[in-house]
């Protein structure tokens, strides 16, 4: 027999995760698939599914309908606010029904799952579910080789909570994934003291990341527009979405990292880490050490740097360009947070967000200790061919041992090609790391934008 599935009322009690006055696009989006799920007509294409013994195709794509309205539902639910209990008993009725489609014939539905809904629906599974419900035909197009529809850092951080996951052979970049993939995993390329961090810093910048990325069409809920109106008079919004930072709530709970320091982040799922933590954690994932993190080695983020002999951008930006060597990524981050700036006060003020985004060294006077971690990263990251070890220096702390660990930087990065320039500034230690190549055309443009250099 066909799975039961309930109707579960779209408009509810509870109050949403999202901001209310994001209803109005919830109701216009996704009422018809609150209003199929459970309804004569679901039920009546569940029947023809379990008669068309014959008609295997046709069997797969009455399946996939039903299972494409399911996920949006669950997603949906989420952001509506359901409780996190209602929300695990629906992705029961969804395995219960996957596991009914897959005894009727129907013919690996599930691998063309799109990784805009992967990104959402995979982390709502892992962080709510016991393990007796994982166990699945779910699971079994991520088991498989290839690269299509999947990116490496959500199966990397999936194998944390799957024992016996497995990675594709290759992947290849999904326009769009990278936005949000690409900075999670640097972040995890991170020391491991580094990473809350580096998480918290993604997590601020996340929704401008996000509403900046044309291919996945993401707006804010403050911003979201109706484009037409339709024939019966309401307004249609044709992609309302319930986005959450969910690739780094499956971060969080994967390392067990402490989220302190953005938990209250409006985009931030932390009911979902909370549940995961005190439900989850200690009984179906007991089997990970704490702090253990994935069971799949990790592949370091590899930075795709621009030629700078081929690509050349003008004025300020091209002066961000050399300073990165050549980061795009970098670069694009901190241009996004100095555009949002309503005023770039002074010079410390754009190597602050440089060095927040890892373009510069940028850090308070007395600050020795983040001063040498900041000078290996910046000399590691430049891919020099030989091992950096900061000196021991004749001040034990202070500005007189950020002063010789500066000193001793420079030495070593001009015996392989490099300069430390430092930017005039008061009050702070700051520093790039320039390709001597570059150098001449640096310091050219450095005076043209008014920056004092040593």
């Amino acid at each position: 027999m066909p799975p039961v599935l309930k109707k579960i009322p779209l408009i509810t009690e509870f109050t949403m995760r999202a901001p209310h006055e994001h209803m109005e696009r919830v109701i216009s989006k996704y009422e018809a698939d609150f209003e199929f799920l459970g309804g004569d007509k679901c039920l009546k294409i569940t029947q023809e599914i379990e008669a068309a013994i014959d008609e295997p195709k046709h069997r797969t794509r009455m399946a996939s309908n039903i299972s494409f309205k399911l996920r949006n539902q669950i997603i949906a639910m989420h952001g509506l606010g359901h409780p996190i209990e209602a929300i695990e008993s629906r992705l029961q009725d969804f395995i219960a029904f996957e596991k009914w489609a897959e005894a009727q014939g129907t013919r690996n539905h599930e691998a063309a799952l799109s990784q805009v809904y992967r990104t959402a629906f995979d982390p709502l599974m892992l962080l709510t579910l016991p393990a007796s419900d994982l166990e699945h035909i779910f699971w079994k197009p991520l088991f498989a080789s290839e690269a299509k529809n999947r990116v490496y850092i959500l199966d990397y951080l999936q194998s944390a909570f799957r024992q016996d996951f497995k990675t594709a052979r290759k992947y290849t970049r999904n326009k769009f994934a990278h936005v949000w993939a690409d900075p999670v995993h640097k972040a995890l390329t991170q020391n491991p003291a580094d990473k809350e961090s580096a998480l918290a810093q993604l997590m601020d910048g996340w929704p401008d990341r996000l509403s900046k990325h044309v291919p996945l069409d993401w707006t804010p809920w403050e911003k979201q527009q109706y484009k037409y109106i339709k024939d019966d008079g309401s307004k249609y919004y044709p992609f309302p979405n319930f986005d959450f930072a969910y690739e780094i709530a499956l971060a969080v709970c994967a390392f067990d990292l402490d989220d302190t320091s953005f938990r209250d982040h409006r985009y931030y799922p932390r009911d979902l880490v909370d549940h995961y933590r005190t439900k989850v954690r200690n009984t179906r994932d007991a089997w990970r050490a704490p702090g253990a993190g994935p069971t799949l080695d990790f592949e370091p983020y590899v930075v795709k740097r621009i030629d700078l002999s081929k690509k050349k951008a003008k004025g300020f930006r091209r002066w961000l360009d050399i300073a990165s060597d050549g980061d795009p990524d970098a670069v694009g981050e901190a241009i996004r947070k100095l555009t949002n700036l309503r005023k770039i006060k002074n010079l410390g003020e754009v190597i602050g967000v440089m060095g927040d985004y890892g373009i510069a060294l940028s850090v308070d006077l007395k600050d020795d200790e983040t001063c040498e971690s900041e000078l290996v990263r910046l000399i590691n990251d430049r891919k020099i061919d030989a091992h950096y070890t900061p000196p021991k220096t004749t001040h034990a702390a202070g500005p007189g041992r950020c002063g010789e660990l500066l000193d001793h930087a420079g030495q070593f990065l001009a015996e392989h090609g490099f300069q430390l320039i430092q930017p005039l500034e008061d009050g702070d230690w700051n520093a790039v790391v320039i390709n001597q190549i570059w150098e001449d055309e640096f310091r050219e443009l450095s005076s043209k934008l008014g920056v004092e250099l040593t």
